[in-house]
């Protein structure tokens, strides 16, 4: 199931397959599956799974080092960092001690 999230994300990113992307990739669906407390990736949670990763490296490219506010008075800077993925995964989320045979 690995490969083929590397690959509709690839097709989703119109990249080319390349070593770190697909490190980042695998990070990325790593962090996912932990946040949903899970272990595998059903049917359902592929194509959601997949968008969001392709989602979370776009924004990461285009916010890299986004400044959110500056402040001078003992230097503060704040920068943005939103999760793409909060709200859409939601329903995918598993409690943790729970084990249903769905």
């Amino acid at each position: 199931m690995s490969d083929n999230i590397i690959d509709a994300v690839l097709k989703i990113l119109n990249r080319k397959e390349e070593t770190k992307l697909n490190f980042e990739i695998e990070a990325l669906k790593s962090e996912i599956l932990s946040y949903l407390n899970r272990d595998d990736i059903t049917d359902e949670l592929f194509p959601v799974m997949c968008t969001v990763i392709a989602d979370m490296i776009l924004q990461k490219e285009q916010l890299k080092g986004s400044v959110l506010s500056v402040k001078e008075g003992d230097l503060s800077v704040t920068y943005s960092n939103n999760s793409p993925f909060f709200g859409r995964l939601e329903g995918f989320k598993l409690i943790r001690g729970i084990k249903t045979d769905v």
